[in-house]
């Protein structure tokens, strides 16, 4: 009996293919113009990137701000703007893909105002590397 070559698929069946971990689907609409703008404008002001250095809180926010809660996953963000409203003296960061649940929060920190909320476009498990170990009060998921 002869052995048969293998086929192509067998031969790379033990190459392993990394792919970046993500919580979610995305979800992603248009804005409109004006809209688009706005976001980009208050991402600049009150977002953080979800990758880069590590975070120290105290440079994030105001000085006294001693506890601070990550919010993941906050849809169109009623939750976030009604519990920032709530504690203004705990600082939320709040982590979404949705981009227009993001704009809405954002909208809510420039006209409330919320200084006590900061945002992240993007994926949570990306974000978390710049979190220092110990230094949240709560997560909310």
């Amino acid at each position: 009996m002869s052995e048969r070559a293998p086929r192509p698929h067998e031969a790379e069946s033990h190459r392993v293919v990394s792919r970046p971990n993500t919580t979610f689907k995305p979800r992603r609409r248009g804005l409109s113009p004006t809209r688009q703008a706005q976001f980009e404008t208050w991402l600049q002001r009150w977002g953080l990137d979800d990758h880069g250095e590590m975070l120290d809180w105290s440079d994030v926010f105001a000085a006294g701000t001693a506890a601070v809660v990550l919010d993941i996953g906050f849809g169109h963000g009623e939750a976030t703007i009604a519990m920032a409203g709530a504690e203004p003296d705990v600082a939320i960061v709040g982590v979404e893909v949705h981009t227009p649940g993001v704009v809405n929060v954002l909208d809510a920190i420039e006209h409330t105002p919320l200084p006590n909320v900061r945002m992240v476009h993007g994926d949570v498990l990306r974000f978390l590397v710049r979190v220092p170990s110990a230094s949240l009060s709560g997560i909310r998921i």
